[in-house]
């Protein structure tokens, strides 16, 4: 079970190391409470703050999905879940975890302009098209029935993690403003601190994993691996949270229209454009290497450990791996997205948001941090100060998802899985929580 757990690592490493880093809050987004949750969605929406002053104390989104089931939900053996799905899989596994913390950040409403200050961390992994044998191998390779299994050819197999830190500068203003209706612009200018990046990736494998003496070796295998790194990545986990690379800059812009009197009570609409940006690190590697294991002679897998720079350097000293290119820096994108969104207020209790997403890259692409499309609908109810929101969506990895949460003034707790898990689909799991307070006069969304 040695490298069954290393991958399990590989994957925690990206939630105790600082979906996919996840910036969008189904419910507090959308909600009558502007506040950073909305300014994160669209940088426009700082001119619909709640009240004057908005400051963030704590806001948390971390999560984990994949075309996998029950992996999250067994407290025992919390791998076990994830183990039984890799053995009796046909199809390729794709698996995304990741999260986002801000912390203290400032905003301020003067009027018709808004301006504010927000710091965050982004962390995550992605696991993208992992062969469905090589799963099996990995998880039972020690089973006494384990003897060998097949990989032939199939689409590229990655696995990536990531961490940075980010400062944030946002302004925003109104353009036009008549008695029923109006429109806000603004723009989020990103200082991007890049802390960690490591990916592995395999192309035309074909390969015989067996099991002997209780190593996973491999045999007649052909293929070609990439190998990209920052300094102090491993595989055994991230020790300190240092920068590796140069700040670069990052934008986000956005719109918004909003509608005063309606049949439907106000209705308002946005558009943005997200994580315009790359991460660069200085003191990195991305080796590119051909894989060759003749017949007749084999690959210890279970002997390589350490750094990716001490993994890299056991490969090529097996005479198995030979090196093709080599460069220094990387240049990470990130998950450019378009977000579409809008809502409206029908009765004094309840509220309804809808919000689409949709990514600007290609689907698992090499050498960046990946998105995915999203589209999420959720109702509110307001009981007194109250509110309880149900976000329901459909994911591009992992399908469908609904869940609840609930906000009293500045604080709001959540999930956008809860509910479709306790219906018995559990290939995602998410949790959600912020504290934030509003200083000074008491504003609307029609102010």
């Amino acid at each position: 079970m040695k490298h069954f757990r290393t991958l399990l690592s590989l994957a925690a490493l990206a939630l105790v190391g600082p979906l996919q880093a996840q910036q969008f809050y189904p419910g507090p987004a959308t909600g009558v409470r502007r506040g950073f949750s909305s300014i994160l969605m669209n940088p426009a929406e700082i001119t619909s703050l709640h009240r004057t002053v908005e400051l963030n104390l704590l806001q948390m989104n971390v999560g984990a999905g994949g075309n996998i089931e029950d992996f999250i939900f067994n407290i025992d053996n919390p791998s076990g879940g994830l183990e039984e799905s890799l053995t009796s899989r046909v199809d390729p596994l794709d698996f995304r975890l990741g999260g986002h913390f801000l912390g203290p950040s400032i905003a301020v409403r003067a009027g018709k302009i808004g301006v504010g200050l927000s710091s965050q961390v982004h962390f995550g992994g992605d696991f993208a098209n992992i062969n469905p044998n090589l799963g099996t191998a990995l998880a039972q390779f020690t089973d006494p029935d384990f003897t060998s299994t097949r990989i032939q050819g199939g689409p590229p197999q990655r696995a990536n993690f990531f961490s940075y830190a980010q400062l944030s500068a946002h302004a925003g203003g109104v353009l036009i403003e008549d008695a029923n209706s109006r429109l806000s612009i603004g723009a989020s200018i990103h200082f991007y601190i890049p802390t960690a990046f490591a990916e592995a990736e395999v192309r035309n494998l074909n390969a015989t994993l067996f099991e002997e003496n209780g190593d996973l070796l491999m045999r007649d295998a052909t293929g070609s691996v990439r190998l990209a790194y920052s300094t102090g990545a491993t595989l055994d986990g991230a020790e300190n949270f240092e920068v590796q690379g140069r700040v670069s800059l990052g934008l986000d812009i956005g719109a918004t229209y909003l509608l005063k009197n309606t049949p439907l009570g106000h209705i308002q609409v946005g558009a943005a454009l997200r994580n315009m940006g790359a991460l660069l690190f200085d003191d990195a590697l991305e080796s590119s290497y051909a894989l060759n294991v003749p017949a007749g002679e084999a690959l210890n897998l279970s002997a390589l450990s350490g750094t990716f720079e001490e993994i890299e350097n056991q490969l090529l000293a097996s005479g198995f791996v030979s090196l093709r290119d080599q460069r220094s820096d990387l240049r990470v994108p990130l998950p450019t997205t378009l977000a579409l969104y809008g809502d409206f207020q029908p009765l004094p209790f309840l509220q309804v948001g809808a919000y689409f997403q949709k990514r600007l890259q290609a689907n698992n692409p090499a050498g960046q941090i990946v998105g995915q499309d999203l589209f999420i609908l959720t109702p509110s109810l307001f009981v007194g100060p109250l509110e309880v929101y149900f976000p329901t969506g459909v994911y591009e990895v992992f399908g469908f998802a609904a869940g609840a949460g609930l906000r009293l003034g500045g604080f709001f707790i959540g999930t956008s899985s809860g509910l479709s898990s306790a219906l018995g689909r559990r290939n995602h799991a998410d949790v959600h929580f912020g504290l934030n307070l509003g200083i000074g006069k008491k504003l609307n969304l029609l102010n």
